[in-house]
């Protein structure tokens, strides 16, 4: 059976095109029968629907048609159609060229995007943290102590992002101490990325839509608007105050975390934290060296590397798992998305790259379903659970239902059981 590929890049574009006149189309059916086939729309404001037939997706009222004949056969776009007066998600008009290839599939934005709406409480602190971290090739801030900081500090804070946001908060996989908790998100909010409840309702929302157009940052959409060109566009329906409420109301219920979200705590929080850093810095640096300038060289080093490059690594860390899982890999379930384990992510991540594994069983607190698929942020869970602070751990589902042999209709099956 033919297995669904992802779609090609553009990574030139946040988003694919708006609208889009497809000319002549022809169609390649499972049994090899190539047949000709006309269709012209208008993709602007449509909702595509993506679901699964027989194993294979299909793509319903999208810019990449795909055809089921009467007899059950499934026909697939083939060749190169014709595009006219395309434009992306800010309105540019675009080059004539393919959007759809054979065996591929592309979505618009979310129908709540507002197109041309930048959302600069995200857009300025994003550009500027990366400006900022330009200073590490200045010779000047590099120390060697800067840069181990920096590279012990992205699983120590970024962990907090991995365990308690997404594996504590989001999916409930297990359960830890209120205070070590709440000490774990004052780690992840070093992290700058976002309150725990935003953080928590987008990740729910990406899991009821995945890869479909409600999904808020599908990388079909295209490679950049996946990795992070979602945050910085408006969209009516995950940034506002009813979708928290919806999709984040245990997260709401807590007073610390419901304080974060009406106040700038969260704000204070990561400049505190970098203070401290430059202020351990300077310490160290002028007790060492016994000079203010070698204080003011020491912290600003520790700052740089510890702070503003470390956060910037585990911003792009973090957006790999929504932009690389969805796009590269290997599956080992059949779900309805594009989710792929990826072991260069796994490896970033500690775990997260196991993402198709992740996505067939989302409530697991483990996402190793074979042997060498290592995740060392369940091991870490393990021996939370050993010393008594991590309580009902959520085992993979193959491991809840050990002995179950049933085979239950629309559950995501292997792959390698299909034939």
């Amino acid at each position: 059976m033919d297995r669904y590929l992802p779609p090609r890049l553009d990574i030139g574009w946040f988003a694919p095109y708006h609208s889009a006149s497809i000319s002549r189309l022809r169609f390649r059916c499972h049994e090899g029968v190539e047949v000709d086939g006309e269709r012209s729309q208008s993709v602007s404001g449509v909702t595509h629907v993506i679901k699964r037939v027989i194993g294979t997706v299909v793509v319903e009222d999208d810019i990449a048609p795909v055809r089921v004949e009467p007899d059950g056969r499934i026909c697939h776009p083939i060749g190169r159609p014709v595009i006219q007066g395309a434009s992306n998600v800010f309105g540019t008009q675009m080059p004539a060229q393919a959007v759809v290839q054979e065996n591929s599939v592309r979505l618009a934005p979310p129908e709540a995007t507002v197109p041309n709406r930048i959302r600069w409480e995200y857009a300025l602190p994003i550009v500027g943290l990366h400006l900022i971290a330009l200073l590490a090739f200045v010779p000047w801030f590099f120390s060697w102590t800067g840069l181990i900081v920096m590279i012990v500090g992205i699983h120590v804070f970024g962990q907090a992002i991995n365990l308690c946001y997404h594996r504590i908060l989001t999916h409930r996989a297990l359960k830890v101490p209120r205070w070590l908790e709440h000490g774990f998100v004052v780690m992840a909010l070093c992290c700058m990325e976002d309150t725990p409840a935003k953080w928590v309702a987008m990740h729910r929302i990406h899991h009821k839509h995945s890869d479909h157009e409600d999904d808020p940052h599908s990388p079909l959409v295209a490679f950049l608007w996946g990795h992070l060109g979602w945050l910085v566009v408006k969209n009516r329906e995950t940034h506002s105050l009813a979708s928290y409420r919806k999709f984040a109301p245990d997260i709401l219920k807590d007073p610390f975390y419901m304080k974060l979200e009406k106040s700038y705590a969260w704000v204070w929080i990561y400049i505190i934290h970098a203070a401290l850093f430059f202020a351990v810095g300077f310490g160290l640096g002028l007790a060492i060296d016994g000079t203010t300038a070698a204080g003011w060289q020491f912290g600003a080093s520790l700052l740089v590397w510890g702070v503003f490059v470390r956060t910037i690594a585990v911003w792009h860390i973090t957006w790999s798992v929504n932009s690389l899982t969805h796009l590269f890999g290997y599956q080992n379930y059949k779900t309805s998305d594009h989710s792929r384990n990826n072991w260069l992510v796994a490896i970033l991540t500690v775990g997260e790259g196991w993402h198709n594994n992740h996505h067939h069983d989302p409530a697991s607190a483990s996402n190793q379903h074979r042997w060498w698929e290592v995740d060392i942020t369940y091991y870490q869970i393990r021996i939370l659970e050993w010393l008594g602070l991590a309580t009902n751990v959520r085992r993979p589902r193959h491991q809840r239902h050990a002995g179950r042999t049933a085979v239950v209709v629309d559950q995501p099956v292997p792959i390698d059981s299909v034939d």
